[in-house]
């Protein structure tokens, strides 16, 4: 199982990714490593199970796809909710 994951995972860095037209969210995030690279890795050295749960739960975290609209630029800032600010009591001088 664990030698049939990997050959799928090459044949896609092979014959797919080069075609598809944008880079992997994990690797815009990270710098590093692609989603598939890191998936292969993962499953190479844990096993099968192992390997697909780590790869998913890293992968969860990564940003919006390239071309979502939920996309956030990365020179755009995240916004954030301001909190309330305290009132100032008007209390008078004595």
């Amino acid at each position: 199982m664990k030698t049939f994951a990997i050959a799928a995972i090459d044949g896609y860095q092979r014959f797919i990714s080069p075609y598809k037209g944008f880079g992997c969210a994990h690797r815009v995030r990270t710098g590093g490593a692609s989603c598939s690279r890191f998936a292969k890795r993962a499953i190479a050295s844990l096993g099968m199970i192992a390997g697909l749960l780590v790869t998913s739960v890293a992968l969860k975290h990564a940003p919006p796809r390239h071309g979502s609209s939920r996309a956030r630029k990365a020179d755009q800032p995240r916004r954030h909710r301001r909190l309330p600010q305290p009132r100032k009591s008007q209390a008078s001088p004595l």
